[in-house]
């Protein structure tokens, strides 16, 4: 939040740093409605219900805030925001480079997955179809499980760097 709110004071010194700073600016949009999809899928109620109350919608950095809770609309409203911001800046690559860095198939994988939370089916189609397309992947039978045992990252469209180690008391 605190990088998102001072985006439009930081001046770039050329064409190239703008063009970072553009990029920056979509991918950070983009985690946060990945984000908040994350927590509205481990917290709303049961099902889905557009009134029900969800997690607080948090969209500056005030350690003291004490945010009430939103409803799943408000929330869902705020993620595709998010995520179109994302999908709408072009310098964000289509596929991904490295799986690690965002791309433009892996925003269009995350607008499927909060489609289909809505139950919106032509949505989710359109968005999964968008991310396979983007993505230049295709999937392959005898990949499948050496893709599971992380031995193969070739239908990997997005994934987290995990560089925690497990706690042990």
């Amino acid at each position: 939040h605190r990088i998102l709110a001072a985006y439009p004071n930081i001046t770039a010194a050329n064409a190239t740093e703008e063009n970072t700073k553009k990029r920056i600016q979509g991918e950070l949009t983009a985690l946060r409605g990945i984000a908040y999809l994350e927590l509205l899928i481990n917290f709303m109620p049961q099902g889905y219900d557009p009134a029900a109350l969800a997690v607080p919608l948090v969209l500056t950095s005030d350690l003291l805030q004490r945010p009430a809770r939103n409803t799943v609309q408000e929330i869902m409203t705020q993620i595709e925001a998010d995520l179109a911001v994302g999908r709408a800046e072009t310098l964000i690559p289509n596929a991904p480079a490295d799986p690690i860095r965002l791309s433009q198939s892996a925003i269009a994988a995350y607008q499927a997955r909060a489609a289909l939370l809505r139950k919106d089916w032509d949505k989710a189609i359109t968005y999964a179809n968008d991310a396979i397309t983007l993505s230049g992947k295709t999937l392959s039978i005898a990949d499948y499980p050496e893709f599971f045992a992380d031995e193969n990252e070739s239908e990997t469209i997005f994934k987290y760097r995990n560089n925690t180690a497990p706690q042990t008391l």
